[in-house]
């Protein structure tokens, strides 16, 4: 889904999609680019390691980090603004956000309410319920396998 029609490259050839601004690899690369591999590799959660992760920049976005917490609060005005063009195209009724970096939704939550509530304008926003999967990166395969065990049992 393209959130910025002249943001950056994606790997499907297409610019500003959500996944440039949204997912964890993407966060990274960012990261890199504009701090510096160097500067980031020294959080504590990298000791003895190299490179730096998205759990890295999650630290330090807790730590207070203003450069960290700004990536996460960009991540959040992207997912209203995926969010709201989902429920205005789909009819959705909630959205359960899941994935490993739901677990900085305590960061990126408030950013993404405010640009949901700016950007849904068809429905009113408190009708649409946003919760946050406890199943976290795990999800996805769990819901993959509930629908295989469903289709087996209609045989």
């Amino acid at each position: 889904m393209t959130i910025q029609p002249k943001g950056r490259r994606c790997l499907c050839g297409n610019r500003g999609c959500l996944e440039t601004l949204a997912s964890a690899q993407w966060l990274v690369k960012i990261a890199a680019k504009e701090k510096g591999t160097d500067t980031l590799a020294s959080t504590p959660a990298s000791k003895d390691r190299t490179a730096f992760t998205s759990r890295d920049l999650y630290l330090r976005a807790l730590q207070g980090d203003p450069f960290c917490r700004g990536l996460f609060e960009n991540l959040g005005e992207a997912l209203g603004i995926a969010m709201a063009n989902l429920i205005h195209i789909l009819g959705l009724e909630g959205v359960v956000l899941g994935g490993g970096l739901s677990r900085a939704a305590t960061i990126f939550l408030p950013s993404l309410e405010k640009e949901f509530k700016k950007r849904l304008t068809l429905v009113p926003p408190e009708k649409i319920k946003i919760r946050v999967s406890r199943l976290q990166e795990k999800g996805g395969v769990l819901g993959a396998a509930g629908i295989a065990l469903e289709r087996l049992k209609k045989g």
